[in-house]
Order: C-alpha cells, then structure tokens, then sequence
C-alpha cells in the first residue's frame, strides 16, 4: 500500500494486521489492552525512539487507536489466524508505520506478553478487510438520503467523566455525547467543523430510535472499567436541506477511525457505523 501519495491532504487510515500465533493465546476477554499499546509502542520505537517516547509520554488524546486481539475463536491456537486493527489519526505517523516498518523488512513480530504474533500481511482498503480504509478530514459533501444510523460498539465502551476526585463512566451513548466526542476528536486533527453549535442542534434533532447493549467490564488490574456492546440506532429528525445534517453524518463515518470514549489507545471503543433507509 502506498499513503505518501496522500500525505498532502488530511487523512486517517484505519489498517488492519494480518497476524499468525507463535503460541496459544486466549483472546476473549478485553484485558489484554496495556500489553497491545506496549506492543505497539514497541515498534514505534524500532522506527523512531523519541517519537515513541513523545506518544508514552503525550498526556492528551494519542493519534492513534488500537483493537484488541481478534479471531473467530476466543482461544486463538499456536499457527492459527488474528487481526489487530490500527487507527491512525495522524498521516506521517501511518506512513512510518507501514513504508519504514512493515515494508523495508521481513519476519516482523508483534508481542503480547509471552505470545509473539508474526506479521504476515497489512490491509489497508475494505476490500481487503471491511474494518480497514481511509476517510478524508474535509468539510462534508456527500449527501445521504436517509435518516438513520446503526452504531455497533464492537468491544466495552464508556466516556469517563470526573466527579470530584473520583472518576466516573458514562455508558448512556446519547446523541450528544456520542457525536460531541466524535466531533471534538475531528477538530484536535485539523479538521473543519461547525463547531459547539453542532452540539445543541444534534441533541435536539436526534434520538435513540432501539438499544441492544449489555455490560462488559474490563480489568485493566489496577482499577476495572464498567462499559456496553452492542448496536444503538439514531433517527435524525432534521429538513434534507439542514446543512448540519451533512455534517451529522460525517461525524458518524468518522466514529469507526476516532472510536470512542475512554481508553481507546487499549481495544476500548472500536465501533463501526451503518447507514439506514428506513
């Protein structure tokens, strides 16, 4: 794959690792976090140290997301098949992953703990993989003759939010949480927006039409964090000739790359977007 030819624009990219299991690996929990982002800096820092130490040590939303471990079967066996699934909300750093990292060399590694996982392969459009693919950060023009949208939250998600000093997680997924998080994450990159103004129109022209989630706590071994699965549906109750409505759905479209919530650099917060017509 080639993203230097895109570096000129904004653009993040969402590319998913093809990966193959040097040892057993049980995979079905979601606590596994601290050791994929230690694992990725890993190879950060095989490229660029400093960079690598600038992300550790960056206190504020990293450029980047990360997936947990995924297979088709919980306990992934020594041989068998994985994927991890990398957002990267900065361009240059998706071009030195994969031109300097994946590309110069062979027999790369990525190490869980005491499982060694071998690099095979980088996908990088949907046809390869359906959660990996691009999406330019531009001022929306696509128009969308529907009125819903499907949000999947594929592994635990929750939005913290500090009361005192104690902190507190938010699973409610309201419009305006949801979308005010995808929108403030578009802006931290460079990206155009209507900006907090968005905000009060999404809340008062959206609703949660279904909600199938059930809770999931991840064990992050010094504290646990309580979050949801599962698929939300939004109607949007807006004109066709709203202008925000472009942008409503391009925040959505955005959500799959940004993820959401809190500790989205672990595997927390990996969603997907589907758009509705009825």
């Amino acid at each position: 794959m080639t993203i230097s030819e895109n570096r000129s624009s904004k653009r993040v990219y969402a590319l998913v690792l093809k990966l193959i299991a040097g040892r057993d690996f049980y995979a079905k929990d979601y606590s596994h976090g601290r050791l994929i982002h230690a694992a990725f800096l890993d190879i950060i820092r095989t490229i660029d140290p400093m960079l690598s130490e600038r992300l550790h040590d960056l206190n504020q939303r990293k450029p980047y997301t990360l997936s947990p471990i995924w297979s088709s079967q919980p306990q992934i066996r020594m041989g068998a098949e994985a994927y991890l699934r990398v957002c990267f909300l900065d361009v240059s750093i998706a071009e030195l992953f994969v031109e300097q990292f994946i590309l110069a060399s062979r027999n790369q590694t990525f190490s869980v703990g005491k499982t060694s996982f071998a690099i095979v392969d980088v996908l990088a459009t949907p046809d390869q993989h359906p959660q990996a693919g691009a999406l330019d950060i531009t001022p929306p023009t696509q128009f969308f003759d529907v009125n819903r949208v499907e949000l999947n939250l594929l592994t635990p998600t929750a939005f913290s939010r500090k009361q005192g000093t104690k902190v507190a997680y938010e699973t409610s997924m309201t419009p305006r949480l949801v979308w005010h998080y995808a929108r403030r994450i578009w802006e931290s990159i460079g990206g155009e927006s209507p900006g907090p103004a968005f905000d009060d129109w999404c809340e008062a022209h959206t609703a949660i039409e279904s909600v199938n989630t059930k809770p999931r706590t991840v064990d992050f071994g010094r504290f646990k964090v309580k979050g949801v699965i599962g698929k939300l549906r939004y109607v949007l109750h807006a004109p066709l000739d709203d202008e925000m409505r472009l942008w409503w759905f391009q925040f959505a479209r955005f959500m799959p790359f940004s993820s959401l919530g809190y500790k989205t650099t672990m595997g927390m917060g990996q969603c997907s977007t589907r758009f509705l017509d009825f």
